[in-house]
């Protein structure tokens, strides 16, 4: 079962829509993960309807300019509360019950905009160097209850993922590709 959640529901749906329609179980859900209670509501109602979340996908994020002495500061904190707060709010909804079973994942979508500079996009580079230096910081926390963290680089994006195994992650992949739930 795929659980997607977006602060626009109408969004959720359509995505919800597709995995529906490539054979895969999915819901929509709202939450905006700039409210830590929000999506702790958000995980405890998904655990209730559907069981333990066994992967977190962190991907929500915005992408726009911000050129320094020219952004308001609104616009500076709509994006870091939205790229980087957001995902340390869901990480640390379904981090408690993950370490209580032993078992989960933890996928974070960065950027490899987190390596290098691109004007006028200073805030969103910073953002995503955030989100790996917390991927990092992370590992070596939750390394007593799973693996270090692993990495997938892309040319566009990086994807890090926190593992708690009892399971490889590809299995994890695998399995989530084909819409199977893995018992852990």
């Amino acid at each position: 079962r795929t659980v997607v959640g977006s602060a626009d529901l109408d969004k959720a749906q359509r995505v919800a829509s597709r995995i529906m329609e490539a054979g895969g179980v999915a819901s929509a859900h709202v939450a905006d993960v700039r409210d830590a209670r929000a999506l702790q509501s958000l995980v405890d109602e998904v655990e209730y309807l559907h069981g333990p979340v066994d992967v977190l996908l962190n991907g929500a994020g915005v992408f726009y300019p911000t050129p320094a002495g020219a952004t308001p500061a609104a616009e500076f904190e709509r994006m870091v509360d939205i790229n980087f707060k957001g995902s340390w709010n869901a990480i640390s909804a379904v981090v408690p019950g993950m370490k209580a079973r032993g078992a989960g994942r933890i996928v974070c979508i960065a950027s490899a905009a987190h390596t290098y500079g691109v004007a006028p996009y200073a805030v969103y580079c910073a953002t995503k160097a955030a989100i790996v230096q917390m991927v990092k910081a992370l590992a070596l926390e939750l390394a007593p209850h799973g693996d270090p963290v692993q990495r997938f680089p892309q040319t566009d994006r990086h994807v890090l993922a926190l593992c708690m195994p009892k399971l490889s992650l590809d299995q994890e992949v695998d399995s989530a590709a084909h819409g199977q739930r893995l018992d852990h």
